[in-house]
């Protein structure tokens, strides 16, 4: 009986011994593209976009720099894929049944409410000229109204009107500590770089 039961010892100390070990190379080979932006994605929210490094990032996510490198090029390529994975997050469908300021408008505050969910990316997007595929569909979204407004400088209005209504109001930042890392309102740092590309 004892000499039975010796091979499936033998296969279960055969499987522990060679079982592939849950350490770094694991996670090493976990690494994707995007859990590399999910967690610039958090340093920034908890530190600001200065505090992100590819060599700090590596250590959160227990690899070497050069392992991130083979999922982004470069600490700016990483930066843009950040906050295209934000914006993704904006409702870019405006009911084209109402008049082309109140999609504007709508279409800012839904900005608004995502970038107040995001700390550290209204400032980021100031820094930007963003092109991945979310930010351009939000740029699309609001040029889409502008041809109801008919002749005349609808770009600069609707410019102000996001502005206006992309603005946190005064609780909304003393509560959130309201400033973006370079010292501005986060959800007005948001108003001077997208809605007013999407103007142009």
């Amino acid at each position: 009986m004892a000499n039975r039961q010796q091979p499936a010892a033998d296969a279960g100390g055969h499987q522990l011994w060679f079982s592939p070990p849950d350490g770094q190379d694991s996670r090493r080979r976990a690494l994707t593209r995007e859990r590399v932006v999910a967690e610039a994605l958090t340093v920034i929210g908890t530190d600001g976009a200065d505090a992100l490094s590819m060599r700090a990032l590596a250590a959160r996510l227990g690899v070497v720099p050069g392992a991130i490198y083979r999922h982004v090029r470069s600490k700016e390529q990483l930066r843009d894929l950040v906050v295209d994975e934000v914006l993704a997050e904006v409702d870019c469908q405006a009911d084209p049944s109402l008049a082309w300021t109140e999609q504007v408008k709508t279409l800012a505050r839904r900005l608004r409410a995502v970038l107040e969910d995001h700390p550290g990316i209204a400032a980021l997007l100031k820094t930007r000229d963003p092109l991945g595929p979310h930010s351009l569909a939000l740029a699309e979204a609001f040029l889409t109204p502008l041809p109801k407004a008919g002749p005349g400088p609808a770009a600069p209005s609707a410019s102000t009107l996001t502005r206006n209504q992309t603005a946190t109001p005064p609780r909304a930042r003393h509560r959130r500590a309201g400033t973006g890392f370079r010292g501005r309102p986060q959800s007005r740092v948001a108003v001077d770089n997208a809605p007013r590309r999407a103007a142009h």
